[in-house]
């Protein structure tokens, strides 16, 4: 992945003529600086993030205002990975901010459970839980099961930590039921897709059949008019010999 986004943005950079050019190159840098957080190579990780925020720092379009929020959002876990966890604070109350300034959206759930993610890591326990539920409630609210799955988990390592194992129980039970609620529904996406394409085969075999059976209904034809014009042949020159 790194090597393809790289490439890409080399390539991009030299022909590219677009005119969001300077806000696609920060999502490059963006997705390179994600690739980095995820080898663990924190500190080339932001060294990424930043490039993509020098680039779209002055932009005030939202679509730039939504790339700067997750990108002050990724920032902040990467400062939290480092142990800068004040630093973290600090950037991902830059997110909050912008998603305050152009309204809530899918995005606040991410800052939501960033800022739980690094007031745990400071040991402010109530804020970590105010944090996961706000966020547990609004992927709740939007029927989000992937959210309310990953919120469930992060609300029981929340409580394992501070040896609330009832808590912790009930929250591990909710993200289990979560999970196996996802299976089930990519179990019946499958099976669906199974179907239709079973369908389908079974409409082309039919139809395949059918046209079968049409082209041999039709020498059949074919050669039931070629039999009764020999036979007329036939029976015309027996008659021209007996004459």
């Amino acid at each position: 992945a790194m090597d393809y986004y790289e490439r890409a943005l080399e390539i991009y950079k030299k022909e590219s003529t677009d005119k969001n050019r300077t806000l696609t190159i920060a999502q490059y840098y963006s997705k390179i600086g994600l690739i980095f957080y995820y080898k663990k190579d924190y500190d080339t990780s932001i060294e990424y993030y930043k490039k993509a925020l020098n680039l779209i720092n002055k932009a005030k379009d939202e679509v730039s205002l939504k790339g700067k929020s997750i990108i002050y959002n990724n920032l902040a876990l990467a400062y939290k990975a480092l142990g800068k966890v004040d630093k973290a604070l600090e950037t991902v109350r830059k997110s909050e901010q912008i998603i305050n300034q152009i309204g809530k959206d899918s995005y606040e759930f991410l800052t939501l459970t960033s800022f739980a993610e690094i007031f745990s890591k400071l040991n402010r326990f109530t804020e970590a839980e105010k944090y996961l539920k706000d966020a547990l409630e609004r992927a709740t609210n939007e029927d989000n099961i992937s959210n309310i799955k990953n919120a469930k988990l992060l609300l029981y390592e929340l409580y394992k930590k501070y040896d609330k194992y009832e808590l912790a129980l009930t929250a591990y039970l909710g993200y289990k039921n979560m999970t196996d609620s996802l299976l089930n529904l990519e179990m019946t996406d499958r099976l669906v897709e199974f179907q239709t394409v079973y369908e389908m085969e079974k409409r082309n075999q039919e139809n395949s059949t059918l046209k079968l059976a049409n082209r041999l209904q039709r020498e059949k034809a074919r050669l039931e008019r070629q039999s009764f014009i020999l036979a007329s042949i036939f029976s015309f020159l027996v008659i021209m010999v007996l004459l």
